[in-house]
């Protein structure tokens, strides 16, 4: 068992090292001068260089990413140079909100999950389990933007407190986040 858990942690690093590298090597071929987006298209090469060259940008991919690898092995998660301001801070900031969703979808899961569970254990093989497990089936399958839009309206309606955008908006002043 011991072998097990220990292939399977060492595979799971594997896997989070390897999309870590594919999303760090799209960025740099969607953006390869930070520099110039942060400062514009008015900067001069010189400035852009400069501004790349004091924040790591210069150096080659590999070297970035192994400064990327070290500084999240450290509890560092980077900078926002368009808010500017650390990434710690901004997911800090919107921890209580992520936490407090995460924790009613849980909730009303479980809610909804164990009394239907307990329906069909009961009820197998009849047309209440084959019709619940196609409900079941179909709202699973069901894309979020197919079901999401219907009930958005209503969400904003009654927990106005909780915009998705992070910033309280006040529905009767006809603010839409």
């Amino acid at each position: 068992m011991a072998r097990y858990l220990l292939r399977r942690s060492a595979v799971s690093v594997a896997v989070l090292i390897g999309i870590s590298m594919v999303i760090f090597l799209l960025l740099h071929a969607i953006y390869p001068l930070p520099g110039r987006i942060i400062l514009g298209i008015r900067a001069s090469p010189a400035q852009v260089a400069a501004w790349n060259g004091q924040n790591g940008f210069a150096s080659a991919v590999p070297v970035q990413y192994w400064h990327y690898l070290s500084s999240l092995a450290h509890g560092n998660l980077g900078y926002s140079f368009k808010l500017n301001q650390p990434v710690a801070s901004l997911l800090a900031g919107r921890c209580g909100r992520s936490l407090y969703l995460s924790g009613a979808s849980l909730l009303l899961a479980i809610l909804v999950s164990i009394p239907l569970g307990i329906y069909q254990a009961v009820t197998r093989n009849r047309l209440g389990d084959h019709v619940a497990t196609g409900v079941e089936f179909t709202l699973y399958s069901m894309p979020d933007f197919l079901f999401l839009p219907a009930r958005c309206p209503d969400f904003r309606v009654r927990h106005a407190d909780l915009q998705l955008s992070g910033e309280p908006v006040d529905i009767a002043a006809g603010g839409d986040g």
